[in-house]
């Protein structure tokens, strides 16, 4: 028997994946009961009651949505669900986060490099092909494919792109749980310094690169969401994939000359 061990659990209705630890309080208690250690996690919209054994393994999941036979306490520590009490997790080791993913090329460019791949995956990249939105996420796409007649999981999909992500096709955003719940939010990207300022600093840039910086600049304090900034670059004749922006962003953020920020829409 473990005396704790950390373990990772993927939310099977929105694909929030989250660190928690069982401890030797927990195990103390499984001992007591059936054998299981039980968590319960606030997913915003829903609730994950999980059941693992004290080995970490995950033996029952049951998602409960927030407005059908759920009272939450006052104090947000407590759940009613079907009549029982459980406590909810408050967890700081690792907070709930989603990934979007994203395409590095148009798939008319990827299309002949994974020619060999099978059926599905060339229909997970496919559906991620796309200039106008910030990605997909991993349950979006199973809703996909089980229209298109292909049956599978969240967590077979989750694995798939993270392959596809360490081959270079695909980058991702990582947005955490309260992020995606706070509707009334949005993340933007501003400058660190005005243009102006900047120009000369990033002198040896591609005239692409150069370009993206100046129209972020144009923004001020106010910044642009990746869909507002690839719909500027648009009109300068620039037309990179949303992942292609992204990743762009990414590395300008390392640097210091970026910095990405959430704001009330």
């Amino acid at each position: 028997m473990l005396s704790s061990k950390i373990v990772q659990v993927t939310c099977p209705n929105c694909g929030a994946r989250e660190a928690l630890e069982i401890t030797e309080d927990d195990i103390e208690r499984a001992s007591q009961s059936m054998g299981l250690v039980t968590k319960t996690l606030d997913h915003g919209t829903h609730i994950l009651l999980l059941y693992l054994d004290t080995d970490g393994n995950v033996r029952r999941e049951n998602v409960f949505p927030k407005d059908e036979a759920i009272k939450i306490s006052k104090d947000h520590k407590t759940a009613i669900i079907e009549g029982e009490a459980y406590k909810i997790e408050e967890t700081e080791l690792s907070p709930a986060f989603y990934k979007r993913y994203m395409l590095k090329k148009p798939w008319k460019e990827l299309k002949p490099r994974v020619d060999h791949f099978s059926e599905e995956n060339k229909n997970i990249l496919e559906l991620l092909d796309t200039t106008s939105n910030a990605g997909m996420m991993a349950p979006e796409i199973v809703d996909k494919l089980k229209a298109q007649g292909i049956e599978t999981s969240v967590g077979k999909i989750f694995e798939q792109l993270e392959s596809f992500k360490k081959m270079g096709h695909v980058s991702e955003i990582v947005e955490t749980a309260e992020e995606i719940a706070a509707e009334t939010f949005t993340r933007v990207y501003v400058l660190n310094k005005p243009w102006r300022e900047l120009r000369e600093k990033v002198d040896h840039f591609s005239e692409e690169n150069k370009k993206i910086l100046e129209v972020i600049g144009t923004s001020q304090d106010e910044g642009f969401t990746i869909i507002e900034l690839g719909e500027q670059l648009i009109q300068h004749g620039i037309e990179p994939t949303t992942g292609m922006l992204f990743e762009q962003l990414e590395s300008f953020k390392k640097m210091g000359h970026v910095t990405s920020k959430i704001k009330p829409r």
